[in-house]
């Protein structure tokens, strides 16, 4: 069985934390209370375990993000709030505290299939309302692709760097 961490950031209310109890027990909290330290979520999902990294929307402008080896950084927005600058923000203080650039899905929260006609709209990777579910099940196949693609290719040049270092 395959263990993966994923690391999930954003600015503070953009649904972060009920994304992870929609995913975990189909479940939305009417009531913002903002999450305060770092918690880790694990959750089955077709064969593979998946370690959900719960952060701080406070992080934004610091390099205090939960220590780890992460395979993949979800990075939040939130329909009200349509900074794409945000999205670059995040990504640059993921990859300069780990020192390393981790596979990323930009996910604006609180979509609507109303939108999809207005021009500006950010393009980002996924678009999901935590409140009715929707895009939640596109969204979790979209992570389940990205673990398993990018883990089967780090095999692949695994093999061939033993292959070429036999030769």
């Amino acid at each position: 069985m395959s263990q993966f961490n994923v690391l999930i950031v954003g600015n503070a209310g953009t649904g972060k934390t009920n994304f992870i109890s929609q995913v975990i027990n189909g479940s939305f909290n009417r009531h913002y209370t903002p999450t305060l330290e770092n918690r880790c979520h694990r959750y089955r999902y077709n064969s593979i375990d998946i370690d959900f990294q719960d952060t701080c929307g406070q992080y934004r402008y610091s390099n205090n993000l939960p220590e780890g080896n992460f395979d993949l950084v979800l990075i939040f927005g939130a329909s009200n709030a349509l900074k794409t600058a945000d999205f670059k923000i995040w990504y640059k203080n993921v990859t300069n505290q780990y020192s390393k650039e981790i596979p990323k899905i930009e996910v604006i929260n609180e979509f609507s299939k109303s939108w999809t006609s207005m021009s500006y709209l950010p393009q980002v990777d996924s678009y999901i309302n935590v409140k009715s579910r929707e895009g939640i099940k596109d969204l979790l196949e979209k992570i389940y692709n990205t673990l398993v693609k990018n883990s089967n290719q780090e095999n692949i040049v695994d093999k061939n760097n033993i292959e070429t270092m036999n030769t």
